[in-house]
């Protein structure tokens, strides 16, 4: 946890069997975030709310997010790159990150944050009802005068299947 902190350097880290948050971070100035890798086995109390990486609390700016990779294995329902909090963020950059997850949030940024720059990242969707796969991007943007982003998409990938011949449990079609 990183609360307040300025000029972070946060490169090449491996987090693994965690209970909670990987990265928390709240009213940081210049940091740069970089090639980390999160965990693969979380185990969690039932009422915990777990994020890859959370930025809550004070708004942060001046923050480079980048090439981080978060592939878990035993808890899917962990939020990826989540920037929300009591005000807007500014000057963010989240790029050639790689988040598989089964919630919405892969990558979040509250409204009200100014000089936000997302691209080249792949978010993959983890969710499957036993005859479908998704995998792509997902980004989820807060509509309604969107002066405060940019959002660049490229270098990406998406492709939905579906298997008919599948049953779903309890004979559904």
């Amino acid at each position: 946890t990183f609360l307040g902190t300025d000029n972070i350097k946060l490169i090449g880290n491996k987090v693994d069997y965690v209970g909670a948050d990987a990265f928390k971070f709240s009213g940081i100035d210049t940091a740069l975030i970089e090639d980390n890798i999160g965990p693969r086995h979380i185990y969690s109390a039932s009422d915990a709310h777990e994020d890859f990486m959370q930025f809550q609390g004070a708004a942060s700016s001046n923050i480079v997010i980048r090439g981080n990779v978060f592939l878990p294995e035993t808890n899917y329902y962990v939020q990826g790159i989540f920037l929300a909090g009591d005000g807007g963020h500014s000057n963010i950059k989240i790029e050639q990150n790689v988040i598989y997850t089964a919630m919405l949030n892969g990558i979040y940024v509250a409204d009200g944050s100014t000089g936000v720059s997302i691209s080249y990242n792949t978010v993959l969707n983890a969710l499957s009802d036993g005859r479908t796969t998704h995998e792509g991007v997902e980004y989820q943007v807060a509509w309604g005068g969107l002066d405060w982003l940019s959002a660049t998409v490229g270098g990406t990938y998406a492709r939905h299947r579906y298997d008919f011949n599948r049953a779903i449990e309890g004979g559904e079609t």
